[in-house]
């Protein structure tokens, strides 16, 4: 429907006393909406007529004719009294529905994205162990990932639908070992110094790789 009411003041043609299309048609548009928002059993509405302004209970074709014949009340174009105020209470309703089932289906979306990126990680992790020198790793740094890092158990053979190339889980596992690697450096460092702290305890490391890692440098 329209929302444009302009033919409520276009009820005739300049100097005739004919009807305009546009005025016929949006009488037409009215009567039609006044029947979808009424009652079934209703076989009455308030006329908006000029002289009848919304007061007097008449007959859908009552109402149509005195539109015809007194014309329209030009100020009446949020047709409320006819039931439009429902129609867009209704519409903000449904409108705030969809926007939360838009919002709840968004952060399944996000979790499920989390869980696809940790099970990556834990797969290259995994990997990275059982094949040291594919990364090029050291015996020291993969000692270091393996006190380090708690990933889930597994042959460390990457399966059939795994995610990233070779060239970005090199790139992570490099990511992994340079951090930690930083972390045991400031523990040392902590502990020359005598002051009995240290940057972050063993178990927090599953965690804080976590975090770390959660964003990859590149997925193919």
């Amino acid at each position: 429907m329209s929302l444009d009411r302009s033919w409520i003041n276009q009820r005739f043609h300049v100097g005739t006393n004919c009807y305009t299309r546009e005025f016929l048609n949006g009488v037409d548009e009215f009567i039609k909406f006044a029947k979808r928002h009424c009652e079934e059993d209703d076989e009455e509405i308030r006329c908006p007529c000029c002289r009848c302004c919304n007061v007097p209970l008449k007959s859908f074709e009552e109402v149509r004719f005195d539109i015809l014949t007194y014309g329209f009340c030009e100020y009446y174009t949020f047709w409320d009294v006819h039931g439009e105020a429902i129609e867009r209470s209704r519409k903000r309703r449904r409108q705030r529905e969809d926007d939360e089932s838009g919002a709840s289906t968004d952060g399944r979306s996000l979790h499920m994205a989390d869980e696809f990126v940790s099970q990556a990680v834990d797969q290259t992790v995994a990997y990275a162990r059982a094949h040291p020198n594919e990364f090029g790793l050291a015996p020291e740094q993969v000692r270091m990932l393996e006190k380090s890092v708690s990933v889930a158990e597994g042959d460390g053979e990457l399966p059939a639908d795994h995610p990233l190339s070779m060239g970005t889980m090199t790139e992570l596992v490099q990511v992994m070992v340079s951090v930690l690697a930083d972390i045991q450096a400031c523990q040392k460092h902590d502990g020359n110094n005598g002051n009995g702290k240290s940057v972050m305890r063993e178990g927090d490391y599953s965690s804080f790789d976590r975090d770390i890692l959660h964003s990859p440098p590149h997925l193919d």
